[in-house]
Formats: C-alpha cells, sequence, structure tokens
C-alpha cells in the first residue's frame, strides 16, 4: 500500500513513507526514532535486525480507517502500531511543535514491534509495561493513579490484563502504570532473569 503521491525514506531497518509535503517531517522522525531504538536496544542488550515501517498520514480519516481495518487498539495518541502488517502509523503531525513527545510515542510503538519479533503471544499487560517503562512514561502521576486505584479495589490482576485493556478508558491510566511497575520490577530487581528473556 502506497498512497498517492508519497515519497519513501529509508535508513537501514527504518522506513518511512510520508505524504507529498512531508519529506522534512519524514526526516526528524527517522533521525530522532533511530537514536530512542538504538539507546533502548542497548539497555536490553539486544540489537535484533528487525525491519519497521513507519506510515505517516495526512487526513484524520484515513487514519481512523486504517487503524480499524488493522484492528488495533485506538488509543488517544498519535500513532498506533499494526502487527498483521508490522507498521506503525502516524496521525497528522504537520501541527506537532513537539516533536520529542511524539518520538517517544513512535519508540512506544516501535517496543511494541519489538515484543512481537520475540513472542507474538506475549500478554497486553507486557507489551504495555515494556512500552511504558523504557519510554520513561512511568511518572509520578501514573504510579499516584494506579496507587489510588488499588486502594479502592479497582486494580486487576496481571492475569486479567493479559488479553484487553478495562472496559472504561477512565481505568487505562492505571492499566499502563501496573503494567510499567511490573516490568521495572522485572527490570530492576529480576535483572539477569528478566535479560535472559530475550
Amino acid at each position: 500500500y502506497l498512497p498517492a503521491e508519497a515519497g519513501v525514506l529509508s535508513n537501514d531497518n527504518l522506513t518511512v513513507i510520508y505524504p507529498s509535503g512531508y519529506k522534512k517531517i519524514a526526516e526528524v522522525i527517522t533521525k530522532g526514532l533511530k537514536r530512542s531504538i538504538f539507546d533502548f536496544q542497548t539497555r536490553l542488550g539486544q540489537y535484533p535486525d528487525i525491519p519497521i515501517e513507519i506510515e505517516i498520514l495526512s487526513q484524520d480519516k484515513d487514519y481512523l480507517e486504517r487503524v480499524e481495518s488493522g484492528q488495533a487498539i485506538i488509543e488517544f495518541s498519535l500513532a498506533c502500531y499494526l502487527p498483521r502488517e508490522k507498521k506503525i502509523l502516524v496521525r497528522d503531525p504537520k501541527d506537532q511543535k513537539n516533536f520529542k513527545q511524539l518520538n517517544k510515542i513512535l519508540l512506544h510503538e516501535y517496543i511494541h514491534h519489538f515484543v512481537y519479533h520475540y513472542w507474538p503471544d506475549a500478554p497486553l499487560w507486557f507489551h504495555e509495561g515494556m512500552a511504558v517503562y523504557f519510554t520513561g512514561d512511568l511518572d509520578f502521576d501514573r504510579e499516584w493513579n494506579f496507587i489510588r486505584n488499588y486502594i479502592l479495589g479497582n486494580s486487576l490482576q496481571l492475569r486479567e490484563m493479559r488479553f484487553q485493556y478495562p472496559r472504561n478508558v477512565l481505568e487505562w491510566d492505571s492499566f499502563y502504570a501496573k503494567s510499567g511497575l511490573a516490568v521495572r520490577y522485572l527490570y530492576q530487581k529480576q535483572r539477569s532473569g528478566f535479560l535472559k528473556l530475550w
């Protein structure tokens, strides 16, 4: 699938497909994400040679159609990962003033790709925990949200977080936090076993 008047930018295992007029954005995305991927892989000591494709969509309707057709989880985000296509879709980033935040979102989606490479059936909490923890998204507010939900008895067990997000979108932040805390525990307290997983 290649949109009309699209350009393609390839750099090692990273390919960015972009609409007309988005070449500079594609270059910025490629440069930032390549560095972030390298830093992430260095933390795990694993450098798999897995290609990833990123497609920038300039129309919201195109983004939503592709997300739905790929059966990806619609997060309130600028990007999503489609495992069957091994592709990250990016909602129009032209008005972005903070490309650092976009880079963090793209690294989050890349980490899903990385986990799928090793385990196609990894539980959802592990996917999100890896992405949240290794992008630095496990902040105080997120942890506090989890603690509050835990005290109120609204926290799911990890076994209940294997296949789907909570029905209530308001509980997603707590879901992400618990997932990130679980991965943080594995990475910091069980480091040798965690690294052997890979």
